[in-house]
């Protein structure tokens, strides 16, 4: 598997482009700037199977529809963040643009699930916090985290659907049981390891609250 990860938009969102050896891929998290990411489909030749969104906020979704339209691939998001999704003011899209574009999503999935592409298949793992169905995404050692945890920190949780104690409970008790060499890509930042978070992620000066 490969890994093309795309900066976009004012805030610096990761969006992640995975593929195997026959350029089947997905697309995780396409946030905005979708002609950049549309070039890159196109100068590496990949046929997108599937649009993945670790969870609905603006940042994260604002590239979908393009996208979805340029490659005819199916939009998944888990079966709790609908509602997010679907309302510009809990993805807080509509504070950007009133004319935020709700992306459209052909199918939810829930914890466990398999999305797959070519060789690739992604475990869904759900990890509320961030929003109410923020998910990462497992395969190969590799966790893509979307806003759940990123190099040395936790994502918010004071957006609508947040709540700091599922959150806690998501990293302690779903991705640092995953093995310590486990490379987690998130939605913002640097990659890191599962190992060099259960040390440093300031997760644990939380846990009080």
């Amino acid at each position: 598997m490969q890994i093309i990860t795309i900066i976009t938009g004012t805030i610096g969102e990761n969006c992640h482009i995975i593929f195997d050896e026959r350029k089947n891929a997905m697309v995780i998290d396409p946030g905005d700037e979708a002609n950049t990411l549309i070039k890159t489909i196109s100068d590496n030749q990949l046929s997108v199977k599937a649009i993945v969104l670790t969870h609905g906020h603006y940042d994260h979704v604002g590239a979908v529809n393009e996208l979805k339209a340029y490659t005819g691939a199916s939009v998944v998001a888990h079966e709790e963040e609908k509602e997010l999704i679907q309302n510009p003011n809990l993805s807080l899209g509509m504070f950007v643009d009133p004319a935020f574009p709700v992306p459209e999503v052909d199918s939810y999935v829930k914890e466990g699930d398999e999305i797959l592409a070519g060789d690739i298949s992604l475990r869904v793992i759900h990890t509320p916090g961030h929003t109410q169905g923020g998910m990462c995404l497992y395969t190969d050692g590799v966790l893509f985290s979307g806003d759940t945890v990123f190099y040395g920190t936790l994502g918010r949780w004071d957006f609508p659907t947040g709540d700091l104690s599922k959150l806690t409970h998501s990293i302690l008790h779903k991705i640092f049981l995953l093995p310590d060499s486990t490379v987690i890509y998130s939605g913002h930042g640097p990659a890191t390891t599962v190992g060099e978070e259960k040390v440093s992620n300031e997760v644990y000066r939380w846990l009080s609250i």
